[in-house]
Parts: structure tokens; sequence; C-alpha cells
């Protein structure tokens, strides 16, 4: 069975880079292994995001965001910026079966978005940005259930992502289905 390692614990409670990391296997294994190391993702739903709408309300939804939210990309950037109603010192986002976004322009805002939301949460804030804050480690996990698409989604995180921004939390190409 997988194990996250010391490293991998480490990754994701850092708010230096990588920021974003692939993981190729079995949802419940992982999901159970973070749970297994205490640290408590918030969920999302790659089958929910079919269309920029959809990714939108998606975020919406599990992030809390508040009624003032504008259901936009911009109000979506400006409220990934600044999300301290969750009350967390460390935000890991979780996308479940992010193989089922199929739109390529949701892909792209998905994880160029993401990438812009954990570097400037590294970045500490001040007073004179509007709000102060800690460098805060901000992390996104994106799942993947095959090999095949592990493969397809490193290709679009190449493409959208620069190198040195993403990794891969296991050896996706050598574990067995």
């Amino acid at each position: 069975m997988w194990k996250l390692k010391q490293g991998d614990i480490e990754r994701l409670n850092s708010p230096r880079r990588p920021h974003l990391h692939l993981y190729y296997g079995d949802y419940m294994t992982l999901k159970e292994e973070l749970e297994r190391v205490k640290i408590r993702p918030i969920l999302l739903d790659g089958s929910s995001m079919t269309t920029l709408e959809d990714m939108i309300e998606e975020f919406r939804k599990c992030l809390e965001f508040p009624d003032h939210y504008g259901r936009n990309l911009n109000a979506l950037r400006e409220s990934l910026g600044d999300m301290s109603w969750l009350g967390r010192k460390n935000i890991l986002l979780l996308v479940k079966d992010v193989q089922k976004v199929k739109d390529s322009e949701v892909n792209e805002v998905l994880i160029s978005y993401l990438k812009d939301t954990a570097i400037d949460w590294a970045i500490p804030a001040d007073a004179t940005s509007g709000f102060s804050r800690l460098s805060t480690p901000f992390n996104v996990v994106f799942h993947v259930n095959n090999k095949d698409s592990s493969e397809e989604f490193a290709q679009k995180l190449d493409k959208y992502a620069d190198a040195g921004y993403w990794d891969t939390l296991n050896n996706y190409w050598n574990t067995t289905e």
C-alpha cells in the first residue's frame, strides 16, 4: 500500500514550490493517507467542472466563499487571494478526478489560477495590500485514477504551470493498476 513519505508531508505543509502535485491512483488511498498524517484537504470534484461557470461554482461551494462573491473569474481570483474565513494556517486543495475536466479553457484557468494563488500565498502580505498575512502554505493535489490520464494531465501541467511548480506524490509511471 502506498504511503506518504516524510518529504511528501513536508512539501504539502510548505509555502515553497512546487505547489501543484499530481497523484495517480486510488482516491480513497490518498484521502486515508492524508488523514493518517493529519492533513485536512479541502475537496473539489473535477467531474463537476465541465464549464468555467461550473468550475467557479465548485470553488464557491467547496471553499465557502462569502455571500458577496461575484461568481466570475475576477471574483474567483480575488477570493482565492483572501480565504481568511477558513481560519486555516495551511491550505491544501484536493481536486478529485481532475481527468474529467475536459474543457481546455477550464484546465488552463484551473492550473494557472491555482499556481498563481500558491505563489501569492507564499509571499507575506502587509497591510498596504489591503490585508495582512504571513507566508502560508497553499498546495494543490490533482488526483487522477488511471495511467493514461496521469500522463495527459502531466502534459497540461507542463503547459500551464512552468517547470518547477509541480511534481508527483508517487511515481505514477511505475504504479501498477
